[in-house]
């Protein structure tokens, strides 16, 4: 059976898991660190990355749960007014509107979704503060890798779109080349929270440039 550190280790390769970016070296300011650092500050990066996407599918989901209810609220005064003042059928067939709004916020789990994913964006920071203060040795470097593998396989499914953005925005907020930064396109931005996009690739603005103009970038990694 797969493990846990497997699993995770599959989905980097295969760009399916959080790690859009090698451990070694997920942005510029890590290439002048040695080996043992540069992959805790890493995986830091990444926990810190995983927490900001999991804070923003918290809020997706609480939100639309949120909605629901206050459609439901809605739907309710308006269906007491309504069966009190008419006897016709779609009164009576209106009156299913706060069982059926009900009905789909318990069918997608909103409030249970939001809960999940705020404990596993406070596992995550919790991950973060660990590793930051982590000795670079190669036993404090391989718990804190399978600690973070074990804590991204126990999400369902990756949204790739909010997983975009958020590294931007973590990229932003530490200090970057802007280069780096993933291109989302608008469509997928919009619907981030919806849809998957399990095939879709989301380039550095500096690689999409580059193939946009047919110029051919050196590759970033070290020579042996």
């Amino acid at each position: 059976m797969e493990t846990a550190q497997e699993r995770g280790q599959s989905q980097a390769r295969d760009g399916q898991g959080p790690i859009a970016t090698e451990l070694g070296v997920p942005f510029d300011s890590i290439r002048s660190l040695d080996g043992l650092e540069a992959q805790l500050a890493a995986l830091g990066f990444e926990a810190n990355r995983n927490a900001l996407y999991h804070q923003a599918r918290r809020g997706f989901h609480f939100s639309l749960h949120r909605t629901t209810m206050w459609l439901v609220i809605a739907a309710s005064a308006a269906t007491t007014i309504a069966v009190a003042q008419s006897e016709t059928t779609w009164a009576h067939t209106f009156a299913l509107a706060p069982a059926l709004l009900v009905g789909a916020d318990m069918a997608l789990g909103c409030a249970h979704r939001a809960l999940q994913h705020g404990l596993l964006a406070r596992r995550s920071l919790d991950l973060a503060g660990i590793i930051e203060q982590a000795t670079p040795t190669d036993g404090a470097v391989r718990r804190c890798r399978a600690a973070f593998y074990a804590l991204i396989t126990e999400d369902a499914g990756e949204y790739r779109a909010v997983n975009a953005v958020c590294f931007n925005q973590l990229l932003q907020r530490i200090g970057h080349d802007p280069g780096r930064e993933l291109v989302v396109p608008p469509t997928a931005r919009w619907l981030r929270h919806w849809i998957r996009f399990e095939t879709t690739d989301f380039a550095p603005r500096r690689e999409a440039m580059a193939s946009a103009s047919g110029v051919v970038l050196p590759s970033a990694t070290p020579a042996s």
